[in-house]
């Protein structure tokens, strides 16, 4: 039903999609950041906005409720659209006075 309405609409095309533009280990980034409570990660410049959105959300083990922040600076419209620079940390409760 789905591909016979689809055959019928004018400019549509079958097509397979290609490889993710970034493919981010969530749980190795976890790891990382847990060794190293309370320190920055910069895990992306000129990325896109959404994924920013997307990890404040919480994307696999990276969790506001399990003590993962994230920050963003250079804020942009660019050709690629809406970027920005990642930062994110884990930040347990211990690790407040950390650098």
């Amino acid at each position: 039903m789905v591909r016979e309405v689809a055959d019928e609409v004018t400019g549509v095309e079958w097509s397979t999609p290609g490889p993710p533009r970034n493919s981010y280990d969530w749980r190795e980034i976890g790891t990382m950041l847990r060794e190293h409570p309370g320190q920055w990660l910069k895990l992306a410049d000129r990325a896109p906005r959404s994924l920013a959105n997307a990890l404040r959300a919480g994307i696999g083990p990276i969790q506001r409720e399990q003590h993962y922040e994230i920050t963003t600076r250079n804020n942009a419209t660019t050709e690629q659209g809406l970027t920005c620079t990642i930062f994110l940390r884990f930040n347990p409760p211990e690790a407040d006075d950390a650098p």
